[in-house]
């Protein structure tokens, strides 16, 4: 029975979606490798820890057999779990923000400040999200898919304050109108 202690590098590019494999590779050293060897017996591997953790799942414990000689390699494949989590508090949200800022387009154009004022608070308010929902990521010197989700839907609200405020810049509010009752074709007229 042996008793380790691991460390496993985890590539959170694809966080929260992500899956990783850790290598427990167990051989000789040097010195010892030419007087023993390794025999392609039927190893078995036994965890007995949990396979529900807080953060993952493991859902696979293989055992790679291609290099018996010199050494054992080990493979444990560890599954992001509660992904409905990430979808409840992440996802929807920022979907209903941009779904918010998108309706200020369909706004009476004479409306300005309205429309302007909704679109901007809701580019704060999924920045504040993004920066809270930060916080609990895992720390990394790369970009994740979160960090590309929030920077995605940031960037479609801030076109739709760029609209806004063009709009605004080009045409009199004061004078816009969008659906204008068209001239009656045929005119009834009483004859006297």
């Amino acid at each position: 029975r042996m008793v380790e202690k691991i460390t496993c590098e985890f590539d959170l590019f694809y966080y929260p979606m992500d899956t990783h494999t850790c290598y427990i590779i167990i051989g000789f050293g040097p010195e010892n490798r030419e007087q023993t060897s390794l025999q392609n017996l039927l190893a078995k591997v036994n965890y007995t820890g949990q396979m529900d953790l807080p953060i993952y799942s493991i859902r696979e414990i293989k055992i790679d057999y291609s290099n018996m000689s010199s050494n054992l390699k080990i493979a444990m494949r560890l599954y992001r779990g509660a992904m409905s989590l990430v979808v409840v508090t992440t996802v929807v949200p920022t979907m209903m923000l941009v779904a918010i800022a998108y309706t200020t387009l369909f706004l009476k154009a004479a409306g300005m400040q309205v429309r302007l004022l909704v679109s901007l608070f809701t580019l704060a308010v999924l920045y504040i999200l993004y920066h809270n929902m930060d916080d609990s990521l895992p720390r990394t010197s790369r970009l994740k898919m979160m960090d590309i989700w929030f920077l995605l839907c940031c960037s479609v609200i801030f076109f739709i304050v760029l609209f806004h405020i063009s709009l605004d810049a080009v045409v009199d509010a004061d004078k816009v109108v969008f659906f204008k009752d068209p001239e009656p074709r045929f005119r009834i007229t009483e004859e006297k």
